[in-house]
């Protein structure tokens, strides 16, 4: 069995009524309330830019993941800032 052409299926769907456009971007938004953006654009091959335009839409914010998932760097005492910020 041969894989859907994507416009001929659409079409079939607006000839029945049904919205193709309004549930595929609704499954965008509910699975970006279970992934993160990134995840999902490689997932689904979508560009970065446009599975965060979808995060804003569903009103999910993931910079506490993102921040989670970056490399603690240590700081080293003698490049910390001086006390008091070093001015005076």
């Amino acid at each position: 069995m041969k894989p859907r052409n994507p416009a001929g299926l659409s079409d079939k769907l607006k000839r029945y009524g049904l919205p193709a456009r309004a549930a595929r971007n609704t499954a965008m938004m509910q699975a970006l309330a279970d992934l993160p953006p990134v995840v999902l654009c490689d997932l689904i091959g979508i560009q970065p830019r446009t599975a965060q335009r979808f995060a804003v839409l569903a009103g999910e914010n993931w910079s506490d993941y993102l921040v989670s998932r970056q490399p603690r760097l240590a700081v080293h005492p003698t490049l910390a800032p001086p006390a008091g910020g070093g001015q005076g």
